[in-house]
């Protein structure tokens, strides 16, 4: 059986002012990196499972 690992919501990685960094691997084909920045209020270099007071939560995309 495999093992998980509870994580927290709260994390850079599911907040809306993170943008994940990606590196290609062919002309069509990205792979997310564990990390990223962060841009409220300022550009920050941010791991995914790092955490912040500026968490806020993705914004929803409204229905069509």
């Amino acid at each position: 059986m495999a093992d998980y690992i509870a994580m927290d919501a709260a994390v850079c990685g599911s907040c809306a002012h993170f943008r994940r960094h990606y590196i290609k691997l062919s002309e069509t084909h990205y792979t997310p990196l564990a990390y990223g920045h962060c841009i409220y209020p300022r550009l920050k270099k941010r791991s995914a499972q790092s955490t912040c007071p500026q968490w806020a939560p993705p914004e929803e995309d409204p229905p069509a």
